[in-house]
């Protein structure tokens, strides 16, 4: 039970009904305290952390996650403490605590250093390079971006690196360095192209177009905008036939569901069915992060 509620947690989260996430990932803490399983108490509280985060209640959320953080220290899990350092950036980030938190996006940097964890120093450095770029400080943020990618090439992670090279791309405007950003905007496109629709590479190319426009390149800038609005209907047409087939999938469930009717699970069925006709994405992949 107490791992459906945290699945039901998930999808009420998705859904933007987070007083009711809460409540599922409250329950499920709950049960695993009457199993005495302490972990899985302390991994359901960083997630109602995320939760309070998304809420705004940061003050509740910063208690959370020191509490986790503390727990997993004592267990030794390196990997959680630097996931708990992580969210502690991000809160204070949030409340325009900009040295508490580089502190603690450098505090979790140094442990996946010390994990010689390659994909947890990258996504540091680029936590980092957030801050910096909402600080001004865009020549530091470069630098940082800049590593994260290097981190990401070395892996092989396009997705991550695409959004790197999206970030520099955005700094270096900043900066009016614009023949780099040029060259970041089209390695990102080169990045999202393995992952299709689901990497809304229409974001980019439209990013590149305002790029053009700006530089006086109208060429260029038509071109960047034709290919803008094609991968956005084409995605548009996606949509139309996932939602189709989601339609024709939760007909047969309802069916099978009212043929023994349950009050909770047919609340579940219309909240989840809900979200998926008209959010889902086609071929989606688990949520980063989205920062």
């Amino acid at each position: 039970m107490p791992v459906l509620s945290r699945k039901l947690g998930i999808a009420l989260t998705d859904l933007g009904q987070l007083e009711a996430a809460a409540t599922a990932y409250q329950e499920a803490i709950q049960r695993d305290e009457k199993r005495d399983d302490a972990r899985s108490v302390a991994v359901g509280k960083g997630q109602l952390g995320t939760v309070r985060t998304l809420q705004q209640r940061y003050a509740e959320a910063l208690d959370i996650y020191i509490e986790v953080r503390e727990f997993f220290q004592g267990l030794g899990e390196l990997g959680s403490v630097a996931t708990a350092w992580h969210q502690i950036g991000i809160v204070h980030r949030q409340t325009k605590q900009f040295e508490a938190a580089e502190q603690a996006y450098r505090q979790a940097l140094a442990i996946e250093v010390q994990r010689k964890n390659q994909a947890g120093e990258a996504r540091s450095l680029s936590e980092l390079g957030n801050l910096y770029k909402e600080m001004g400080r865009l020549e530091e943020a470069v630098a940082f971006y800049q590593q994260a990618a290097d981190i990401d090439v070395e892996l092989k992670d396009l997705a991550k690196e695409g959004i790197r090279r999206n970030n520099l791309a955005n700094t270096f405007i900043k900066l009016e360095r614009y023949d780099e950003a040029r060259r970041e905007l089209h390695r990102a496109i080169a990045c999202k192209k393995p992952y299709g629709h689901v990497a809304t590479p229409w974001t980019t190319w439209h990013n590149l177009y305002d790029l053009e426009q700006a530089t006086h390149h109208p060429e260029a800038a038509a071109k960047a905008r034709e290919k803008a609005i094609q991968c956005f209907l084409d995605y548009r047409r996606i949509i139309v036939m996932w939602q189709n087939c989601v339609l024709w999938l939760l007909r047969r469930l309802l069916k099978g569901i009212l043929m023994r009717p349950n009050k909770n699970w047919l609340n579940i069925f219309i909240q989840v069915g809900s979200y998926l006709f008209l959010n889902c994405k086609p071929f989606s992949t688990v949520r980063e992060t989205l920062h």
